[in-house]
């Protein structure tokens, strides 16, 4: 496997972006295309992509990730 996603949930979100304090680094022959997310098109999370060249290039991503949610007042 290559691709990978995540989803992270957050129950009353309507929005995520990434925060202050986010670092996202590759190495091995991982393009800068290497990380990507989106929001949840059904809402509540955001969905966390991850591209590793083939196993024989031992590529590796790492960082942190900090989220910012928009969140909908509950009644």
């Amino acid at each position: 496997m290559q691709d990978y996603t995540a989803r992270l949930p957050e129950a009353f979100a309507t929005d995520v972006a990434l925060a202050n304090g986010t670092t996202v680094a590759a190495t091995n022959s991982v393009g800068a295309n290497g990380f990507s997310y989106s929001k949840d098109p059904n809402g509540g999370g955001a969905f966390f992509h991850f591209s590793l060249p083939p196993a024989s290039q031992k590529g590796v991503i790492l960082g942190e990730l900090h989220l910012r949610w928009t969140i909908v007042p509950q009644k």
